[in-house]
């Protein structure tokens, strides 16, 4: 028999009553994990506390990223991790987001940030000026190059487009060092390698440490 909790309007509900309430945080699970999951989606991860704004099964906080800091401890975790979810809040509460993660890691605790690429999509539009076979990321084939741009940075509630400049000099204002820019799959700490691999062609990573 489906569970109740596997249909959306019930998991909508119950997002809607716990959302932003840190009661619901399971806080026996903060000292057996380390690992911090933002925006997890469908896909959460074991030992890692899982935050989402929905609430799904497997999801452990369901939190608003807009509304203040999260309900963790100061120096809790041991490393944070985020992809193609915070891009998706206006770039006031991205600063207040990283600044917070900054406080809830340890010292030398990792934050692993998976980003849609700017500056890569703004690459291929120039040269689709002037070469009409350039091909944006997911092979799509539209008209304008314009068009695929705004499909980036409209589609999927994407509010700000960043590139490595950007986010390394955002990251540095909230206090973090040793900046650096990875690959899919590659970086200081394998426990938070958990990018998904078909968002390599349009992502890039960066790792920076507390």
């Amino acid at each position: 028999m489906r569970s109740p909790l596997s249909y959306f309007k019930v998991q909508l509900l119950i997002s809607w009553l716990i959302r932003g309430n840190p009661l619901f945080l399971d806080r026996s699970k903060l000292g057996k994990v380390k690992l911090l999951n933002i925006g997890c989606g469908a896909h959460p991860k074991e030992n890692y506390v899982n935050l989402d704004y929905h609430w799904l099964p497997g999801v452990d906080l369901c939190w608003d990223l807009t509304r203040g800091r999260l309900p963790l401890p100061d120096a809790s975790m041991d490393g944070a991790f985020s992809e193609h979810c915070i891009d998706c809040i206006p770039v006031q509460y991205f600063k207040r987001t990283i600044a917070d993660l900054h406080r809830v890691l340890k010292p030398g605790g990792v934050f692993r940030l998976v980003l849609p690429d700017g500056a890569l999509y703004l690459d291929l539009y120039q040269k689709r000026k002037t070469d009409k076979s350039v091909v944006f990321p997911y092979g799509e084939k539209e008209a304008t190059g314009m068009i695929s741009v705004n499909r980036y940075a409209r589609d999927h509630g994407h509010r700000y487009s960043y590139d490595f400049e950007t986010i390394e000099l955002f990251l540095r204002e909230a206090g973090y060092s040793r900046i650096t820019l990875c690959r899919m799959g590659e970086g200081a700490v394998p426990e938070l390698q958990i990018d998904q691999q078909e968002r390599a062609g349009e992502s890039f990573v960066v790792e920076a440490v507390k």
